[in-house]
């Protein structure tokens, strides 16, 4: 198992899953995308989230 979870920034995961950086913070808010806060300003998306949606659209 990794130890480390692979980060993306909230523009890449928008551009990957087709949404607005908006709409990544609402995943993000409600749950279905996991995120860290390495800081009080800056937001990171954990790829394997954005993976398992791009894998499996009923989690969108």
């Amino acid at each position: 198992m990794k130890d480390t979870q692979e980060l993306i920034h909230i523009r890449t995961a928008a551009r990957l899953l087709d949404v607005s950086k908006r709409t990544v913070y609402r995943l993000v808010e409600s749950g279905r995308l996991k995120a860290l806060r390495p800081t009080p300003h800056t937001t990171r998306i954990i790829k394997s989230s954005v993976e398992a949606i791009i894998n499996d659209p009923s989690n969108f």
